[in-house]
């Protein structure tokens, strides 16, 4: 097992398959495309998001080189469509943040 991306891929499982950077890369660009079209949508009432990645380095704690495996930039995202909050998990640290435009991130998931 690799533990990160430090010769190119990581093995995933005993038989070999392999997961490069790209691949990853290409998931989380189609969910990022999917968030952005429910955001677009219109709809009564506020809008909560519920991601696994936090939005905002602003969360994410301590920046290290390991610290785009637990935030995501969606800053702008976040200011441009102003959900009343966005929930997120993955970073397990106690976060609460209000970013500009008035959404509120919170860290669900702690432990």
């Amino acid at each position: 097992m690799k533990p990160d991306y430090g010769d190119g891929v990581i093995t995933v499982t005993e038989d070999g398959w392999r997961l490069p950077p790209g691949d990853t890369i290409a998931v989380h660009d189609d969910h990022r495309a999917w968030l952005m079209t429910e955001l677009r949508r219109s709809c009564r009432g506020c809008t909560i998001v519920v991601t696994h990645h936090a939005p905002s380095a602003m969360v994410a704690g301590e920046m290290t080189p390991f610290s785009p495996c637990f935030a995501s930039n969606m800053e702008l995202e976040t200011k441009r469509f102003q959900p009343a909050l966005w929930l997120f998990g993955h970073t397990h640290r106690s976060a609460e943040v209000r970013m500009p435009g008035g959404t509120l991130l919170c860290n669900v998931s702690i432990g």
